[in-house]
């Protein structure tokens, strides 16, 4: 709190007049400058409304906030009986002014004191609320109203941009506008009155624009000379009802993440552009467009949904929300196509985890994939604590290569964005992702396997149509939110099999020992779960590294909390490195018209996704080692052959215990020949991983049959790889000789080797191979015949 000095009248007077000669020089000095400023107008009058206000406080009576005294003429008089030191001249309070050590008065004071060797006995009375502001223009309040006038009167006179398209005269039109609450996660109607162009003045690659006016609902005259100017968007093809409020739903849901951004006081906030949907009513086929309002200046495209960045700008901003919104929910989701005017954006695009919500433009894992594949962090991402997505040697040399040649390192023109030190950090690691992934691999899902559009809203595809045609108004809760089936989810036939457990940070981190003894399969894939369970809110302010690093170190807390579900788990960050090595596969990092890539780097992000238990990539990176025939990097060869064999065997033995089926089989084979100077052959424990891939190929077996006679279905029982399980009679078989032989710490049991000769036999017979089994049901007798009877056993 400033001290409280009693200045002696004659200085104060001489300080005033001075100040007052120097501060109406300043004020015509600087009214003749702003004449023609046009952006002071508003905020000058501000000024002087509250260099009003404060007049008015002064003039009133406060309260000392310090030592609780309230100023008033009775407290004055009493404090003027009882202090005798205080002087009478100077006892007034109007003329009791705050000073501070920096302010004039101040040392002006302590230099007379200094001078004259005295020193004042007058008593300081602070004051916290009476304030005087020294260096203050003080206008007449005609002076403000006079500037108002004038403020206003210049946004009055202010030309319509659109004015020269005389888009006035187009009919009026009454059309249903749908908006929807990202909050509550519903839908609301109203009806508004437009006028909008008939041709479109802009085409994109999806999308055709129209110029639109439209009156407020406020208004109480149709003047169309001030109404708002919009876009109106349509599709060019024949797409779906159920896109165009997708789109309005991933736009206010990235709304939010917006919102969560700027909670966190980023350098820049970012807002996105409030979205809706347009029902043409009236018309013929009632079509549909998107609305948004019209933003002037220059629009620019920051990312793209494949991995783009803009190198003409540099900005931080856009990219390290992109980085956040990956983090923040919990690898699950990801906003990126970021494009907009300034940090307004539009049109952005989410990609998931699952990668079936948001459209055809949510490339899913593989989308994440193309937006680290070029993303370096800034730094907005280190003062988030956002942490780096790792990369290889070769892939940072080639970023370094990159910013050599863009047109922003040429200049030497560095971003204008720097962080001001009071950002909030992400604070809490999750201690695991809020949804399970599913069991199948995502690289199953590819645009081949899909029939059509794929929406979150996936009750309105072709079947449901014609409900939408002429009636459809507003969307119903549980018209949009459904559970998927067979019927309305058109993906792949292992897609659709396969249930999900969906849950939502709030219920995993309260699961109890009863819910994780629950099988896994108890629970159902439902949408409205997943799509509510996706939001900012549901996620809290915890958030997910994109460190490999820091994911084991999560997966691990995950393990010993909930170990019933980690087995089903796969890391999201696993998969996506898995992606960046399919990439490279694909060339799609190389040089164009190259068919070479940079193996070491594809081989890189294949052992980050093996160290985060990926199945898929623990199970190929075996096959490197073993050199066993693949399709991913089918060509790249370990230098050190034999050094990698009991490095192989590790994997394969990892990739068999995260229920890789086909890994039991190579295990088998492996212990049964053994390896030349590297693994002796072992057939106690070959015949172990004999038996247990039988066993999980009979199970599958059986649950194709079941579900083929719940469809109807004549189609022979196979397994995932296609292959029918009744063509491996050849490894029932050779278990049977293990056990008719015994060698190898295995035990000859001849009674085992008759019963797996048999079904050796069987299995033959019903891939019709009549010959083959009749040389099984033989050696099954030979099995049988050298069990010794009870007899011998005394002997």
């Amino acid at each position: 709190m400033a001290p409280i000095l009693n200045i002696p009248r004659s200085i104060r007077e001489d300080d005033t007049i001075r100040c007052n000669k120097q501060e109406h020089v300043e004020h015509k000095k600087q009214e003749n400058e702003d004449n023609d400023d046009d952006d002071e107008l508003i905020f000058g009058a501000l000024d002087d409304e509250n260099v009003s206000r404060e007049k008015f406080d002064e003039k009133s009576p406060s309260t000392d906030e310090g030592i609780g005294l309230h100023i008033d003429d009775k407290r004055t008089k009493k404090r003027e009986r009882t202090t005798s030191s205080i002087s009478t001249a100077d006892d007034e309070w109007d003329h009791i002014l705050s000073i501070t050590e920096g302010d004039g008065p101040f040392t002006f004071i302590n230099h007379l004191q200094s001078i004259s060797g005295k020193h004042s006995n007058e008593q300081t009375v602070g004051m916290s609320n009476f304030r005087v502001k020294h260096h203050l223009r003080r206008r007449s309040k005609t002076n403000t109203l006079a500037r108002w006038r004038d403020a206003v009167k210049k946004v009055v006179q202010l030309k319509d941009p659109w004015q020269d398209f005389k888009i006035d005269r187009y009919p009026e039109e009454i059309v249903t506008r749908h908006e929807f609450d990202p909050i509550k996660r519903t839908w609301h109607t109203s009806q508004i009155t437009i006028k909008i162009e008939s041709k479109p003045f802009a085409h994109g690659s999806m999308r055709e624009c129209f110029r639109l006016k439209k009156l407020s609902i406020f208004s109480t005259h149709q003047d169309w000379d001030h109404s708002s100017n919009y876009i109106a968007k349509r599709y060019t093809d024949d797409v779906p009802i159920a896109r165009y409020f997708d789109d309005v739903m991933m736009q206010m849901t990235t709304k939010l993440w917006a919102a969560h951004y700027n909670q966190h006081n980023p350098p820049k906030k970012v807002d996105i552009v409030q979205m809706s949907v347009l029902e043409f009513t009236d018309r013929a086929g009632r079509p549909y467009y998107h609305l948004e309002r019209f933003i002037d200046g220059n629009y620019i495209k920051y990312n793209s949904n494949s991995g783009f960045v803009c190198d003409d700008t540099l900005r931080h901003t856009p990219q390290a929300f992109s980085h956040f919104t990956f983090e923040a929910s919990c690898h699950e989701q990801i906003v990126v196509d970021i494009q907009g005017v300034g940090d307004l954006y539009t049109d952005p695009q989410i990609h998931t985890n699952l990668g079936f919500e948001y459209g055809e433009g949510n490339l899913g894992i593989r989308g994440m994939a193309l937006f680290f594949s070029t993303h370096e962090c800034n730094p907005i991402c280190k003062r988030l604590n956002l942490t780096p997505f790792d990369l290889s040697l070769g892939e940072r040399e080639h970023h370094i290569q990159q910013h050599a040649s863009s047109p922003s390192y040429a200049s030497n023109r560095l971003a204008q964005t720097t962080c001001r030190g009071s950002e909030e950090p992400l604070s809490g690691l999750s201690k695991f992702g809020s949804l399970f992934r599913r069991l199948h691999s995502q690289s199953s899902i590819s645009e081949d396997d899909s029939d059509g559009y794929v929406s979150e809203t996936s009750s309105i595809t072709a079947a449901t149509a014609h409900i939408l045609d002429h009636s459809f108004s507003s969307p119903q809760p549980e018209l949009f939110m459904s559970t998927l089936s067979d019927g309305n989810l058109p993906l792949s036939s292992s897609i659709t099999k396969t249930k999900v457990s969906l849950f939502s940070p709030s219920s995993l981190n309260s699961l109890s020992s009863n819910d994780c003894s629950r099988s896994y399969s108890d629970f159902n894939f439902n949408i409205e779960d997943l799509y509510n369970a996706q939001t900012p809110g549901s996620y809290g302010d915890t958030h997910r590294p994109s460190s490999v690093m820091f994911e084991k170190v999560e997966m691990q807390k995950f393990k010993e909390e909930i170990s019933a579900y980690y087995e089903k788990y796969e890391s999201i960050l696993g998969q996506i490195h898995l992606e960046m090595c399919k990439c490279y596969q694909v060339g799609r990092f190389s040089e164009l018209g190259s068919e070479e890539f940079d193996e070491e780097s594809a081989l890189y992000h294949l052992e980050q996704a093996a160290e985060l238990c990926v199945k898929e990539a623990v199970f190929t990176l075996a096959k490197i080692y073993l050199d066993l025939p693949r399709d991913l990097l089918s060509h790249y060869r370990p230098t050190d052959q034999g050094h990698h064999i009991s490095k192989g065997l590790d994997l394969m033995i990892r990739a068999s215990k995260l229920h890789e089926t086909e890994a039991n089989l190579y295990l088998a084979q492996f212990f049964d020949n053994g390896v030349e100077g590297s693994l002796e052959p072992n057939w106690q424990q070959a015949a172990e991983y004999y038996e247990k891939y039988i066993r999980i190929r009979e199970n599958e077996s059986n649950s194709t049959n079941e579900e083929s006679e719940t469809n109807e279905l004549s189609e022979t029982n196979s397994t995932h790889n296609g292959i029918p399980f009744h063509d491996h009679h050849d490894i029932v078989a050779r278990l049977a000789t293990l056990y008719k032989t015994g060698r190898h710490n295995l035990l000859c049991n001849y009674q085992k080797a008759g019963d797996l000769f048999n079904k050796a036999a069987e299995m033959a017979t019903e891939a019709m191979k009549g010959r083959l089994a009749n040389k099984y049901y033989t050696a099954a007798e030979e099995a049988y015949a050298l069990e010794p009877n009870e007899e011998g056993e005394d002997n």
